[in-house]
């Protein structure tokens, strides 16, 4: 419970990040057992594990209903959510490019410099 109330606020974090956020209220807790946490929660839908391409290791947020886009700062890693803009339908790709396979899923991610990077 304490992964997931940590990232109720503070979302978009590694394992290792999630494993320094709860560490000060859970000192015996092990960075093995919070990668199994994140990999339990995530199979089962809780959690939603993100791959952002500028980015070393996968990074989770809690689950919602509505999938979204995310931006991400190519030189500090920053990801946000763009929660007004609406991430393709699974069953709006184009099937003649992925031949013999189910679509379940689509994941759109924006490449960009935020504004701290910028200046």
């Amino acid at each position: 419970m304490a992964a997931l109330g940590y990232l109720a606020t503070h979302p978009h974090r590694s394992a290792t990040e999630i494993h320094r956020g709860v560490a000060p209220e859970l000192p015996t807790l092990t960075l093995q057992s919070v990668h199994n946490i994140v990999q339990d929660l995530a199979e089962r839908g809780i959690l939603r594990r993100i791959h952002p391409p500028a980015s070393n290791a996968a990074l989770y947020e809690v689950a919602d209903e509505h999938a979204h886009p995310h931006a991400q700062c190519v030189r500090c890693g920053r990801l946000v959510d763009l929660p007004d803009a609406p991430a393709p339908a699974a069953g709006t790709t184009p099937m003649q490019s992925a031949p013999g396979m189910t679509i379940i899923g689509v994941v759109v991610t924006y490449l960009g410099v935020c504004a701290e990077c910028a200046s």
